[in-house]
């Protein structure tokens, strides 16, 4: 649906069966302007102008719109996450997450990997391991 779109009512398709509800464009308008006011930019989504505006709004804003009944649906895309950590290696232009390769070694060397056996090696000592095959 677009907002600036001065129809009487909404069509909509639900389970193949067309239906229509009547708009209030006063308070659409009120809506779309209360959002402007929180820094909202309008245009084919709802954008904000960077990151810390998206961290002010989700923290300070969402809140009170929750508050106000709006209904506030999050979309996370693979594409634009604005964290994402990994502990990882390329190998042969393959990437291998070490995380669970790194969990497997602790746990079948816990004597090795204990606090008091790491404290007793010195800076530049090595602690050799067998990897299993990937």
């Amino acid at each position: 649906m677009d907002p600036g779109a001065r129809k009487e009512t909404l069509e909509r398709v639900e389970q193949g069966v067309l239906i229509e509800s009547g708009r209030d464009l006063a308070s659409e308008s009120a809506a779309i302007r209360s959002l402007e006011g929180l820094g909202l930019i309008r245009s084919l989504g709802v954008e904000l102008p960077d990151g810390g505006a998206w961290l002010r709004f989700m923290g300070r804003d969402v809140p009170r719109l929750l508050e106000q009944g709006w209904r506030i649906e999050v979309a996370e895309s693979e594409r634009r996450r604005w964290l994402d950590v990994g502990l990882g290696v390329d190998v042969d232009g393959e990437r291998l997450d070490l995380l669970p390769l790194l969990v497997d070694l602790v746990q079948r060397y816990q004597a090795d990997f204990s606090l008091p056996t790491l404290a007793r090696m010195e800076d530049e000592e090595t602690l050799q391991v067998r990897l299993e095959a990937v």
